[in-house]
């Protein structure tokens, strides 16, 4: 059972890194929120951080396994099955590290972003 979860949040991993384009949310997110179009898909990132997906950092921060995929994605560039690892060696953190990233990258950087994370 446990197999299956981790084959199925690798998964879920992989197709987010296919892009599907940006997402126009009512709730604030999407293009035209106050982080986004500032010309640099890190500008956005930053700024989405200290304010917008500031919870969503925070609950990943507290998080020895969201936090341990962070660290351990960020060592494997573009490296997929890398990145699938991460997340297999971490399961419980998935949710708060996907959550985390949905929330910048599609809901608050999806024009700086584009092309970073599929958007649904």
């Amino acid at each position: 059972m446990v197999r299956w979860l981790v084959i199925l949040n690798a998964l879920v991993f992989a197709v987010a890194c296919i892009n599907t384009g940006g997402d126009s949310s009512a709730d604030g997110g999407g293009a035209g929120s106050v982080c986004d179009d500032k010309g640099s898909c890190n500008e956005c990132v930053v700024c989405a951080n200290q304010s917008l997906c500031a919870s969503q950092m925070s609950q990943c921060q507290q998080s020895s396994a969201c936090t341990g995929i962070d660290q351990c994605v960020a060592i494997c560039g573009a490296d997929i099955s890398c990145k699938n690892d991460c997340l297999a060696n971490n399961p419980s953190g998935v949710s708060l590290y996907n959550a985390w990233r949905v929330c910048l990258y599609c809901d608050q950087c999806p024009s700086d972003c584009a092309g970073y994370l599929t958007c649904d």
